[in-house]
């Protein structure tokens, strides 16, 4: 998947969590909610002034190459992208793949070059030699676990996001302002 090309997102931004979330109200004041999602996915809103041609032609150009609304891709949350030493696998477990998670248990892509996993037992454990990441989905897949060892993952992460709308205007010439609304969906 392609990255989007001013990954983190440039400030200011809006950031708004989502919940799909059904909420009834009876004739009695009693209220009734629900949702089938098991983490919140994020829709983003940044704009941007006097942005010049240089830096708006090569984003206009990834929303072409992302066909607009079309293409999934891949962003840094500018306050939710990293792994500081969160337990994968907790020791007792007999694992051999498992999705990798954030702090608060939420599915989250690795960025491959800033990623590791830490084995209590083992130290730090090497892609494609005791675990292979897919960057698709977030599936660590191990190569061999002990039953009394922890796993422990650290790094950066993103998160899998499809274009929402896009507006620009120019008032003056070669400069540009405008918003992106991007929103998050499941890994």
């Amino acid at each position: 998947m392609q990255i989007l090309v001013t990954s983190p997102l440039p400030l200011p931004v809006t950031r708004n969590p989502m919940w799909n979330e059904s909420i009834n109200r009876y004739d009695s004041g009693r209220r009734q909610g629900a949702t089938s999602w098991g983490q919140p996915l994020y829709q983003y809103e940044f704009t941007v002034t006097n942005m010049p041609r240089t830096k708006q032609s090569s984003l206009e150009a990834f929303f072409n190459l992302m066909k607009g609304r079309v293409t999934p891709f891949l962003m840094k949350d500018p306050y939710l992208c990293n792994l500081n030493a969160v337990v994968q696998v907790a020791s007792g477990s007999t694992v051999t793949s498992f999705a990798l998670k954030d702090v608060n248990s939420y599915r989250v892509l690795p960025d491959s070059s800033n990623f590791g996993l830490w084995s209590v037992l083992s130290g730090g454990l090497l892609a494609g030699v005791d675990y292979v990441a897919s960057l698709d989905n977030g599936y660590i897949t191990l190569t061999a676990k002990a039953t009394a060892d922890t796993i422990t993952a650290s790094g950066t992460f993103f998160k899998k996001v499809a274009f929402k709308d896009k507006s620009e205007q120019s008032f003056l010439w070669n400069e540009f302002s405008g918003s992106f609304h991007i929103e998050e969906i499941m890994p």
